[in-house]
């Protein structure tokens, strides 16, 4: 079964481009087992900065949500995105983040996206798409890019994959709490009335307030 666990994850290292010989491991064969159990490392670097998603981008989910014991999973599944897939859509150029959906389910992972990015996310929810469903073996994948390439992005998947938006990304509300009352901070430090601490309190408050997520499985996420 050893061997039948590596020759599949070299199979799978292909279609993700990634040649045999950098496939490397060993196994323990100096004593007699009961189960076969498999650990996996992923080592890479990137050439360039952290690929992130950009204000106004649309999120689409390539895939369903799909685990066991729900659903019956197997190599093929009409509703599971392939690597294949999934390379051909990012090395399309047209989107500016992507993440593979797991055990959390897809709302985590958008809001991981829109973290790493900066921006806040708003679930919408693409026919239905629980935001809290378990993705099992990464049964989908999310796409981060602009309104006006979703259409072709979707059009990379193989016949017949379900692909959904499921969210869009804007400018943090932190952010636009800042800009907002920029015009109230600048009066305040130009007033000689109010002290200092004081004006260092009003901004702090206007930074630690909590930004209300619809899709979160808590009541507050703040927006860094």
């Amino acid at each position: 079964t050893g061997q039948e666990m590596i020759d599949e994850i070299e199979i799978l290292a292909a279609k993700a481009g990634i040649p045999a010989d950098a496939v490397t491991g060993s196994t323990e064969e100096n004593a007699p087992t009961s189960a076969t159990g498999l650990g996996i490392t992923v080592i890479g670097a990137l050439s360039q900065d952290l690929p992130k998603a950009q204000p106004g981008d649309v999120v689409i989910c390539a895939g369903l949500p799909i685990a066991a014991p729900d659903f019956t999973l197997y190599i093929g599944h009409p509703d599971q995105v392939t690597v294949a897939e999934v390379r051909r859509i990012l090395e399309s150029g047209l989107v500016h983040d992507a993440l593979p959906a797991g055990s959390h389910g897809g709302g985590f992972e958008t809001d991981e996206m829109a973290r790493i990015a900066g921006l806040q996310a708003r679930w919408t929810g693409g026919r239905g798409i629980d935001p809290k469903r378990s993705a099992g073996p990464a049964s989908c994948v999310l796409f981060a890019c602009a309104p006006e390439a979703v259409d072709e992005a979707s059009h990379l998947l193989d016949d017949g994959r379900p692909v959904h938006p499921v969210a869009s990304y804007r400018v943090c509300s932190f952010f636009l709490r800042i800009m907002a009352n920029s015009r109230i901070l600048r009066a305040l430090s130009d007033s000689s009335t109010i002290s200092r601490p004081m004006i260092s309190s009003i901004i702090s408050s206007i930074l630690m307030t909590p930004v209300t997520l619809p899709y979160s499985s808590t009541t507050t996420k703040r927006c860094w």
